[in-house]
């Protein structure tokens, strides 16, 4: 798996960011970010949400998508101190 996806569904399943503020706090380009939030935009799991100050959030798209990807954080970030940095 794309380790920027699995960060990404590891965190926003318990907190919103945007893309800039998660691009600094897992050391990825923004450009990495934003192909990784385009294919779970694309799966369903996550949107983007426009935000005045910041540009916008990543959130996920629905609680059944909230509640799958936390899920499967249980299931894929235990014991990975890279995951829990990010929730």
């Amino acid at each position: 798996m794309n380790p920027v996806l699995r960060t990404i569904v590891c965190g926003i399943g318990y907190t919103n960011f945007s893309p800039k503020t998660f691009a600094k706090a897992i050391r990825a380009s923004p450009n990495k970010i934003m192909d990784a939030v385009g294919d779970l935009e694309r799966m369903g799991l996550v949107k983007l949400v426009p935000e005045f100050h910041y540009g916008g959030n990543i959130v996920p798209a629905s609680e059944f998508a909230r509640n799958k990807m936390r899920r499967w954080a249980d299931a894929w970030c235990v014991g990975d101190d890279k995951c829990h940095a990010t929730h």
